[in-house]
């Protein structure tokens, strides 16, 4: 089928743009684009396989990135109020000084989207992998297989940032002045990490919602 075919490749040019794109980006918000081109391109990749488990799949995969997606947003909302087009990952030194446990909340939920296993963005991936592999799509798994290993550099050079870079005199006093942490939110956070780090421990809950869905479909 030629639709399916240029889907698929639509899918992998996707993937190679969105991980090579966003290794040398130094802005959060493009970043975040770059990435959600990159997971754009899976879906794309899993839906050339127009059986019903794969439509299972893509609603998981979105359903994960969304949740992890929110989680990341959310959590820079709560260390800068409001996150502004310019504002660099090279911004993102020091805050574990102001609030470590969320520091380590963002940490995990970059892990999450990066998709190492055992947190919650594992399970997309893996389903993926495994489904085109299953359908003799070797080459294709392989190159998704490489392309994951390249994107969690960028997703771990955040992760130097947070705890290995020290930020500058400025960054640190207008964090200060700014009252970096803003409001409470204890209840989402840890609502936020059940899911990044308990749901691959209990995924048939969803499993069985997603069912549901596809049989009403």
């Amino acid at each position: 089928n030629i639709t399916l075919q240029l889907i698929l490749w639509c899918g992998i040019l996707s993937i190679i743009v969105g991980t090579l794109g966003a290794i040398n980006q130094t802005k959060i918000k493009r970043l975040l684009a770059y990435s959600g081109i990159s997971q754009m391109g899976f879906i794309l990749v899993i839906f050339t396989l127009v059986l019903k488990t794969n439509l299972q799949v893509i609603f998981i995969y979105s359903l994960i990135y969304f949740i992890s997606l929110i989680g990341f947003i959310n959590l820079l909302n709560v260390f800068w109020g409001k996150i502004h087009k310019n504002l660099f990952i090279s911004e993102l030194s020091g805050v574990q000084n102001f609030n470590s446990v969320l520091t380590v909340s963002l940490f995990l939920i970059i892990l999450s989207v990066a998709g190492l296993p055992p947190l919650m963005g594992f399970i997309p991936k893996w389903l993926v992998i495994s489904n085109l592999m299953l359908n003799e799509y070797i080459l294709i798994s392989l190159m998704c297989l490489i392309l994951s290993g390249i994107s969690i550099f960028y997703y771990l050079r955040i992760g130097k940032i947070l705890y290995f870079q020290r930020s500058s005199s400025f960054l640190t006093w207008s964090s200060t002045l700014s009252n970096t942490v803003q409001g409470n939110n204890e209840i989402n956070t840890g609502i936020l990490m059940y899911f990044v780090m308990f749901c691959i421990l209990n995924l048939s809950w969803i499993l069985l919602f997603l069912d549901y869905i596809l049989i009403n479909f």
